[in-house]
């Protein structure tokens, strides 16, 4: 992203033709908060790294609520990928996460809820 003013302009007039933007690997960087601040999406992508330890780590169980506020407050819909176990399936349903992918072999299948 060189100019995110461009970036800008160039969303919104893609989304004026009905496309979905979704913004993804969120909260892999500080640089998503900024972005969710200055452009219109739709969706926002959880990165995957955050669900390792999910059990363990307090802090990545509360960065996942974060952002999936955030998505909701803004009208957004929250989606993560590489749900592999029923345990985390649980664990993320009282979050209430909106979409949830599930890694089959080379694809990815969506959880629909």
């Amino acid at each position: 992203m060189e100019n995110p003013k461009v970036m800008g302009v160039f969303l919104k007039e893609l989304k004026s033709t009905g496309t979905r933007v979704a913004l993804t690997d969120v909260g892999s960087t500080s640089m998503t908060v900024k972005l969710l601040q200055d452009h219109p999406v739709d969706y926002l992508k959880i990165d995957k790294s955050i669900l390792q330890n999910l059990d363990k780590e307090e802090s990545n169980f509360i960065t996942i609520k974060y952002i999936n506020d955030i998505s909701h407050l803004k009208g957004m819909k929250s989606i993560i990928d590489e749900v592999n176990e029923a345990s985390l399936r649980e664990v993320l349903d009282t979050l209430k996460i909106d979409y949830m992918q599930k890694a089959a072999h080379h694809s990815s299948e969506i959880i629909i809820k």
